[in-house]
């Protein structure tokens, strides 16, 4: 069931939501690899955090999640997207990605990823997108999506 969703640029007042958001979307998958100490999660998150490059992702006036996107002349890299628990599951974050999808296509960009090797149904929903592993290690495996592949 693909839900409608709109996008709009973060704000700084959009911090607090985005770090909840991840801490409730990513822990899950971040514990059994590196622990979660809170106070550390939260201070690389703000070392991290910048306003460019993210948005939230709305479903009417809710904001339900998350992507930070980043674009070059021959890529569109999703360097991540978070979706809060109650609207997983809906077709939203494959509505998202298909249409960064239909964006590149056209210009023949290449759409890549990288999932945690924890999260296998992440996995799963890209590699039923068109994604292929074309890297990994230990943590985690980079995906790509290429047009017409």
């Amino acid at each position: 069931m693909d839900e409608n969703y709109s996008l709009r640029p973060v704000m700084l007042a959009d911090y607090e939501f985005i770090y909840d958001l991840n801490r409730r979307a990513m822990r899950t998958y971040v514990e059994p690899l590196w622990g979660w100490d809170e106070a550390l999660q939260r201070e690389a998150f703000r070392q991290r955090f910048r306003l460019e490059n993210h948005w939230l992702i709305l479903v009417g006036k809710m904001a339900a999640g998350h992507i930070q996107r980043e674009s070059s002349p021959d890529r569109e890299f999703i360097a991540q997207i978070s979706l809060l628990p109650e609207y997983q599951g809906r077709g939203i974050g494959s509505a998202v990605v298909r249409a960064i999808q239909a964006e590149a296509a056209p210009a023949g960009k290449l759409v890549e990823l990288r999932v945690l090797r924890t999260n296998p149904d992440a996995r799963r929903l890209y590699e039923r997108l068109g994604f292929v592993v074309f890297d990994s290690n230990e943590t985690h495996e980079w995906m790509r999506w290429t047009p017409g592949g």
